[in-house]
């Protein structure tokens, strides 16, 4: 039987606000360097994980004070796992009123065009 393999696991807890931004992704190229990750691979996951953060930072924690936001990354010979948590208030998607218009996003170069 074989045995499991052996995970390597970090974890960060800051208050959820800008300021904490760059030490969060530091972190993170911390933990990719430490996995050999090439550096494709690497900016991939920090750019993944910068996009949650912020949303966090900017959506989850608008309008109260901001709490603690946690990363945690593990990591083994096959795969790294960036697992991001929060204390945010519970957001449900259904509250959104649909647009006003519809309107498509042009993949080439990201702009809206509204009908």
């Amino acid at each position: 039987m074989d045995a499991a393999p052996e995970l390597d696991t970090d974890e960060i807890v800051c208050e959820a606000r800008r300021e904490s931004l760059a030490e969060l992704l530091a972190f993170v190229d911390r933990a990719c360097a430490r996995g050999g990750l090439d550096a494709n691979t690497a900016f991939d996951v920090r750019l993944a994980t910068e996009e949650v953060v912020m949303n966090v930072i900017e959506h989850g924690y608008a309008g109260v004070t901001p709490g603690p936001i946690t990363l945690r990354i593990r990591r083994d010979a096959r795969q790294i796992v960036v697992t991001v948590e929060d204390d945010a208030p519970w957001f449900d998607p259904s509250s959104i009123r649909p647009a006003s218009r519809p309107h498509r996003v042009c993949f080439c170069c990201g702009s809206s065009i509204f009908h």
